[in-house]
């Protein structure tokens, strides 16, 4: 069975965390409390596969930006949990070969669950979450001028489903109370012909 190219980011992060020399009974010694976090991300969206009559075509994304915060607890022993709000804006750049000028936004609230490890001055994380996000989708059609001033037409689409995403990285503590990370998480709406991306992430997280 042949791996799909489209997975190489996940396979080689999940390599990677598996090379680590990981100590299970070092499962990180953080004392519970409460926690903040704030990541930024580069998305990388996947493709679309529209059904059309008579066949499919693709709806294809530039890759975008996006950020999320959260707020959550440690439990002390390697287990965490939040909840999180994040963003992610692309534009769409055709679909079946046809130019587009549009942008797509994903309002994301989630509900995430981790486990940190300890390996040696790094812990590597793995986690997973579920929850809302708002769609929308906006497309350029034309403008009209009326009165000598020209005005853009546009159409705008919303909509609300469940998604889920999957994380895996490692963080590097700056202090007692400040942890910088680097990481990657897949994010999937549960929707046929569905949003699903790519995203690599950078941020820290302070414990109050």
């Amino acid at each position: 069975m042949m791996i799909r190219l489209r997975y190489w980011p996940v396979l080689c992060l999940l390599g990677l965390a598996l090379a680590l020399p990981v100590d299970p009974a070092k499962a990180q010694d953080d004392k519970p409390g409460l926690y903040a976090s704030l990541s930024g991300m580069y998305v990388v969206p996947l493709d679309v596969e529209l059904a059309v009559p008579g066949g499919t075509v693709d709806l294809i994304f530039e890759n975008g930006l996006g950020f999320q915060g959260a707020l959550g607890y440690s439990l002390g022993s390697g287990l965490r949990a939040e909840f999180e709000i994040g963003y992610r804006r692309n534009d769409m750049d055709e679909v079946g070969g046809v130019k587009l000028d549009a942008e797509y936004s994903a309002l994301s609230f989630m509900l995430n669950g981790f486990f940190d490890f300890s390996a040696g001055g790094v812990r590597p994380y793995v986690g997973g979450g579920f929850g809302a996000v708002r769609q929308e989708a906006e497309i350029e059609v034309g403008s009209v001028t009326v009165g000598g001033e020209t005005a853009s037409v546009s159409l705008s689409e919303s909509d609300t489903d469940m998604a889920f995403q999957g994380m895996i990285g490692v963080g590097y503590p700056l202090s007692d109370r400040a942890i910088v990370h680097l990481g990657y998480r897949y994010f999937h709406i549960l929707e046929d012909e569905s949003y699903t991306a790519h995203n690599f992430e950078a941020g820290v997280r302070f414990s109050f």
